[in-house]
């Protein structure tokens, strides 16, 4: 069974939050993970229309409102931790948010989904540890305890806790540099037509009440730059990622049998 300690881990964590990271570090420690601090993109107040690797446009035309600071903020912290990830030499890491919580059990199913991946040929990209799958995914292993690898052909639009393997981030950090879309959506946005995406149900990885950095001050500018079209276009996304999992669940065929890894230990006792 793999020393935890040997997993790569990145925790994006502000300068300006250092409540959070205190929280955060003692969750990671207590787990017996060994992460780094990567220094969060701090994108409160930026204009935007000024970033050379920001698409407004392409924002407006998917969303119908402009990006804010605090979403550009976030997709850039990812897209570091990735490369980071690669420059490092890393085969896999793990990914966290900075509110992150973890229940006393998470070293036992981290090891349970590491060993499968290990001694399966699951082809995958990133794996969501924070969000449930909904009914649109294809089971691909018990991880004991009620948890499951699931292939997430609708994958769950969260970012705080994430798996990925060399491919995915190469694929994130080449072809996914400039920012048009949120960092989550374009997760489900990628896996679901790639096919490469997974997650463990029920979640791993839950949040703090920790109020969102990125949504601070949403309420007073909720509305601020949105077109008519924004509600058209939230449907048009929803609808169409939900045709094409359904289309993807309907053709999938698992490449691993569907079997708990040898010598994991039930968690429930």
């Amino acid at each position: 069974m793999r020393d935890l300690r040997d997993v790569p881990a990145y925790l994006i964590n502000l300068d300006d939050n250092a409540d959070r990271l205190t929280a955060s570090t003692d969750a990671l420690t207590r787990a017996g993970l060994s992460f780094s601090r990567v220094p969060a993109v701090d994108g409160r107040g930026l204009d935007l229309s000024t970033l050379p690797d920001c698409d407004m446009q392409a924002a407006m035309r998917l969303y119908g409102r402009p990006l804010k600071g605090g979403e550009y903020g976030c997709y850039k912290s990812h897209l570091a931790c990735a490369q980071r990830m690669l420059d490092e030499g890393h085969e896999i890491a793990l990914v966290f948010e900075d509110d992150i919580r973890l229940p006393p059990d998470f070293p036992l199913y981290l090891k349970a989904l590491l060993a499968h991946l290990a001694q399966s040929r699951i082809d995958w990209h990133l794996i969501n540890l924070g969000a449930p799958a909904t009914r649109i995914c294809t089971t691909l292993a018990d991880l004991s305890g009620g948890h499951r690898l699931v292939a997430a052909h609708y994958f769950p639009q969260t970012a705080h806790a994430l798996l990925w393997n060399r491919a995915g981030a190469m694929t994130f950090t080449r072809d996914h540099a400039r920012v048009a879309m949120t960092v989550d959506n374009l997760f489900r946005h990628v896996m679901i037509r790639s096919g490469k995406g997974l997650a463990v149900t029920p979640a791993l990885v839950m949040t703090s009440a920790a109020p969102s950095v990125i949504d601070a001050g949403k309420k007073a500018s909720r509305y601020d730059g949105r077109r008519w079209t924004y509600g058209l276009l939230k449907q048009k996304r929803f609808w169409t990622n939900r045709m094409i999992a359904l289309s993807r669940k309907a053709l999938y065929r698992p490449a691993a049998p569907l079997t708990t890894p040898p010598g994991l230990p039930d968690p429930t006792g």
